[in-house]
């Protein structure tokens, strides 16, 4: 698996440069980096991170929530405000958990159902 040099991100294989850095990515980190958290997704809500952090969470994997202190709806093509790090032995795992995620379609809200969203 590839590393940055530079922000310590894990990624898949056959990834060459870290998009962020833009510096050729190593196979190995030095001994010791691999504790350091690096940042794998960048929320756009605090009820989003959270969701993010305790599926990460029920797969065994260490979440670390930073505020950026860039306003919680950012304009178009600012990223988001709160940024999930996890440790970057784990980041490769947490990408592809965020990836399914983002994947999975939201359940589908019954219309005719009451008020609560609830089906009758």
């Amino acid at each position: 698996m590839p590393f940055c040099p530079e922000c310590s991100s894990a990624f898949k294989e056959g990834t060459a440069e870290c998009p962020e850095c833009k510096v050729a990515l190593v196979t190995k980190l030095v001994e010791g980096e691999t504790d350091d958290f690096v940042e794998v997704f960048r929320a756009q809500s605090l009820m989003e991170a959270e969701s993010i952090e305790s599926a990460l969470k029920e797969n065994g994997i260490e979440t670390f929530l930073r505020n950026t202190g860039i306003p919680a709806m950012p304009m178009m093509g600012e990223e988001g405000a709160i940024v999930i790090e996890v440790r970057a032995d784990q980041a490769a795992e947490a990408k592809d958990i965020i990836t399914e995620l983002e994947e999975t379609p939201p359940p589908e809200i019954d219309e005719n159902a009451g008020g609560d969203g609830k089906k009758s």
